[in-house]
């Protein structure tokens, strides 16, 4: 028989499901498995410098802003900053 599960965080955002589990994860039914992977197909296309995450009560698309990266140098970059050298 297989089992299912869903990973939960600590906001109430589903970050992870299947039929793996681990020691964060808690075991669902088949049918809000299956619930889960439909509402999960409907995931819409965010802009750019957003993402949507899936919240688990009440089930719904929440879009967040993606964090920038920051522009790090390459090895070559830093040390010409380091030896005075141009950006």
């Amino acid at each position: 028989m297989t089992a299912f599960y869903k990973v939960v965080d600590n906001d109430g955002y589903i970050s992870g499901f299947g039929t793996n589990g681990s020691d964060s994860a808690t075991a669902v039914t088949e049918s809000e498995y299956n619930a889960i992977t439909a509402f999960w197909q409907t995931k819409p296309t965010a802009p750019e410098g957003y993402a949507y995450v899936m919240k688990d009560e009440p089930r719904e698309w929440v879009m967040v802003e993606v964090p920038v990266e920051p522009d790090i140098p390459d090895a070559d970059e830093a040390l010409s900053i380091l030896l005075g050298g141009d950006e």
